[in-house]
């Protein structure tokens, strides 16, 4: 219900204040309920009622020129136009934004993998081995790192200071909503993960076990951790930031 409430707060976006507009906004949101509650009683589960009440509301343009009332957006108050952003461009900026997210992570991943691979040889008496390894991983993180850091940064200009649908903020709102576990399980496991990456460093020290063996460990375990919260948070955050921004960013 909250989806709905946001939604159609974001329709209302640069509408000036007044009882009628209160009571136009007190009327759809009743209608709004009522068919949301019709659709919970027909079968369908939350998400889907959210948006099949959102899909089939439509604008609220035509119910505005019949109270002859004008609506301001960010473009027209600053003087400059930008093409409003389209639902199927957003659509495609999550899709390209996820993969730079997963490419980002996985240079980082990359690059622990790589401080393991010279310690473990190096410890067992391939120093030549381990320092290619460092080497060859290293390079292909950079490449992800400048290739990921290129693409998001081409993606946060092309939807820089242009105008949001409120259809696209509930998108964003709902894809947001439906990402919410999965955010908090990377968290979780990311943040467990670099707990126990301690755990092989402090057994090496009282146990008096392979020190290179537990520093291997420890570049492992860290760097899936480092992954699961830089690829999750990423994610959510491309989400989010339609959500925080309202109509322009």
């Amino acid at each position: 219900m909250d989806t709905i409430r946001n939604y159609l707060d974001s329709l209302f976006i640069g509408v000036p204040e007044s009882s009628e507009i209160e009571k136009l906004r007190a009327d759809l949101l009743a209608n709004m309920e009522d068919h949301y509650h019709e659709l919970i009683n027909e079968g369908k589960n939350e998400h889907e009622a959210v948006g099949t009440v959102i899909s089939t509301f439509g604008s609220i343009d035509e119910l505005l020129e019949e109270l002859n009332v004008e609506k301001e957006t960010a473009s027209t108050q600053s003087g400059e136009q930008f093409p409003s952003i389209h639902l199927s461009e957003a659509e495609n900026y999550w899709k390209e934004y996820k993969r730079a997210s997963f490419q980002l992570a996985s240079g980082v991943l990359l690059s622990c993998l790589s401080f393991a691979g010279f310690l473990f040889f190096a410890s067992y008496g391939s120093p030549f081995v381990g320092f290619a390894c460092l080497l060859f991983g290293l390079a292909i993180s950079i490449g992800f790192f400048i290739v990921s850091g290129m693409k998001i940064n081409q993606l946060n200009r092309y939807v820089h200071h242009r105008e949001v649908s409120g259809k696209v903020l509930a998108e964003a709102r709902l894809r947001e909503e439906k990402y919410r576990r999965s955010f908090g399980a990377s968290l979780v496991l990311g943040i467990g993960f670099c707990i126990c990456a301690f755990f092989p460093v402090i057994a090496s020290l009282l146990w008096y076990m392979d020190g290179g063996l537990g520093a291997t460990a420890f570049f492992v375990t860290a760097g899936i951790g480092i992954f699961l919260i830089i690829y999750g948070s990423l994610v959510w955050h491309s989400y989010r930031q339609f959500n925080q921004s309202q109509y322009t960013w």
